[in-house]
């Protein structure tokens, strides 16, 4: 009997000795989503895959100082990391972007309808997670126990932590520790090949020590001034007709028909080809920085002239927004303008609600906003108010009075997930490639359907648009590609792209770009502005085309786009000095405004 009882206590701390390996194997093998690429990292990265189990055994130390027994701390400790571990499973298979430590902050409040977008696991993943289950139940069967006072336990795991804060205290020590590992604080600025390198814990290291935005090395006054002290803010044109200003982002709208050999019994941009032919129309390809999810990046970079490439990988960009902010919607109000946003959602998403104001927005409607309009009765599809219906709001709140408006609105019709999202499809879709599946046939089935449903509300939108006696211009734009499918699954399946693991700048350019117009019922001004746009350019377009205010930004980015169109460092695309000049001159305009001194604002 005594012999059994050591074996068991024996047995008891090799489990809890190796339960940290077993969660970081478990972690990053989900994480890589193929044994290969798991493999290949922990034979090539070792000195990364030692500082990572050196961080996942730092971790549990201290729970298990804490807590005392090795069940509860092995409780704790493997049902957080299996769960962060399917997180991240399941936000990079659907927007193709990887679970970030912000994440935990900024969508804890979302939690309950992101889960909708749920499906079962791999089977081999939920046998994985079993196992960290059966050495959870194997731990609390050998009752280990630190056998220490909890005041010699407490003031340990309180030293652990201090000196580990102490150790990552500078930026020098930081950089020391990371790069001795063979770990950059640099890789965040990229963060698909952070964690394809890094993997999950080493990338989520860096992110967390890399949290706060770098200061640009020659940032100062004298600095911006050298940017923007050469233009002076241009008054509105003697034309300036006052116009109403629509400013659409579709969720999700993008040219289907680029999945080569894939053919549709109804043109899903039917309506769009035929707006753009119509007189005063200017159309091309908006530049995102998202794909698949992530609206909120490319929206503050559409709003606000700035750029999102130097800020941390996933953060929402309003969490730097405190005060009142220069956006492209601030000239218009000073014009007098009104100035409204609508998004048929909840109104605590991206912390939309609480930072729009700031941004020059008078009016929010919500989906509890709109809602309350008794006069018009919305129809759902797809779970949500359907695009048409959206159309049916910005007329609504633009016929109220002959006022001029300023009117930014989100759709949420085309919102993934696309699974059998829509109860009926009238779209028959063939595909020349057979290695598209059943499942990924039915993602693009669905989506295509949306699509079609945006493009009759944009048609429906034109149309009443030239209806109007007030002059009135729409801005029309797809916020990015749609995931469709885990790893582009749609993508590589029908071949528009080789591979996921590195994409070409050509394959980069058709996934992160979406169709946009501006189409108006009144003459346009002609411009050097048109055709392919990066984000941040677009609304600076629609002020050339109809004479608006052009502030100082403004008109460094229209030089900037004589030398870059479309930039933005998911690209990935090959830059000239004088391109490299604009993009670390954007950059440090962004910090000024974000998180600088504020030098550059008016």
């Amino acid at each position: 009997m005594k012999i059994n009882k050591k074996f068991i206590m024996i047995t008891g701390y090799v489990i809890t000795g190796l339960f940290p390996f077993a969660c970081f194997a478990v972690l990053e093998y989900i994480h890589f989503a193929d044994k290969e690429r798991f493999f290949s990292f922990l034979t090539t990265q070792v000195s990364i895959v030692f500082f990572d189990l050196a961080i996942m055994y730092l971790v549990y130390a201290v729970l298990l100082l804490l807590v005392k027994r090795a069940w509860i701390a092995s409780l704790m400790y493997g049902t957080f990391l299996s769960a962060v571990a399917l997180t991240n499973f399941y936000k990079f298979g659907i927007t193709g972007d990887y679970f970030y430590p912000w994440d935990f902050v900024q969508q804890a409040s979302n939690v309950h309808i992101l889960v909708t977008y749920l499906t079962p696991p791999p089977l081999l993943y939920v046998c994985l997670i079993l196992v960290i289950a059966a050495l959870i139940v194997a731990t609390a069967f050998t009752h280990v126990k630190i056998p220490l006072k909890y005041y010699y336990r407490i003031p340990a795991a309180i030293l652990i932590v201090a000196i580990t804060f102490f150790a990552v205290a500078t930026p020098h020590r930081v950089e020391k520790i990371l790069n001795n590992s063979g770990l950059f604080l640099e890789d965040m600025a990229l963060q698909q090949s952070n964690y394809a390198q890094n993997g999950f814990i080493g990338a989520t290291v860096i992110n967390i020590l890399s949290g706060n935005i770098n200061k640009p090395d020659n940032y100062s006054k004298a600095g911006i001034d050298a940017l923007l002290g050469k233009y002076q803010p241009k008054p509105a044109s003697e034309n300036f007709a006052y116009p109403d200003i629509i400013i659409v982002l579709a969720e999700s709208y993008w040219d289907v028909r680029n999945l080569p050999g894939t053919t549709f019994s109804i043109d899903p941009l039917a309506n769009y080809d035929e707006i753009i032919k119509r007189n005063n129309c200017y159309s091309g390809r908006f530049f995102t920085t998202a794909f698949g999810g992530g609206t909120v990046r490319p929206e503050f970079e559409l709003l606000t002239g700035l750029t999102t490439d130097m800020l941390p990988g996933g953060t929402v960009p309003y969490q730097y927004i405190h005060s009142d902010f220069e956006s492209y919607i601030t000239p218009y109000k000073n014009l007098g303008y009104s100035t409204y946003m609508l998004h048929p959602y909840i109104s605590s998403f991206y912390m939309r609600s609480q930072k729009f104001g700031y941004l020059g927005f008078d009016k929010l409607y919500f989906y509890d906003e709109l809602e309350a309009i008794e006069s018009i009765e919305p129809e759902l599809k797809g779970g949500s108010i359907s695009d048409e219906s959206f159309v049916d709001y910005i007329q609504y709140l633009l016929d109220i009075n002959n006022h001029p408006k300023v009117l930014f609105g989100i759709t949420m019709e085309n919102h993934q997930p696309f699974h059998n999202k829509f109860d009926d499809s009238e779209i028959e879709v063939s595909v020349g490639n057979p290695n598209l599946d059943a499942d990924t046939f039915n993602l693009l089935t669905r989506y295509t359907q949306g699509v079609i449903d945006t493009d009759r509300a944009l048609k429906k939108l034109a149309d009443y648009i030239d209806s109007r006696e007030r002059p009135t211009v729409l801005v029309f734009f797809g916020d990015h590609a749609p995931s469709l499918g885990a790893n582009y699954a749609a993508y590589v399946q029908s071949g528009l792209v080789e591979s996921t693991a590195n994409l070409t700048t050509d394959e980069r350019i058709v996934t992160q770009s979406t169709p946009y117009l501006i189409y108006s019922n009144f003459a346009l001004q002609p411009n050097g502005m048109n055709g392919d746009i990066a984000s941040y350019n677009l609304l600076n377009l629609l002020a050339t085309l109809i004479g608006a205010p052009q502030t100082p930004l403004m008109q460094y980015l229209q030089n900037y786009y004589k030398v870059s169109p479309h930039y933005n460092v998911r690209l990935e695309m090959d830059i000239t000095d004088e391109i490299e000049n604009f993009i670390d001159g954007h950059a440090m305009i962004t910090y000024d405004r974000i998180a600088g001194r504020g030098y550059s604002v008016p």
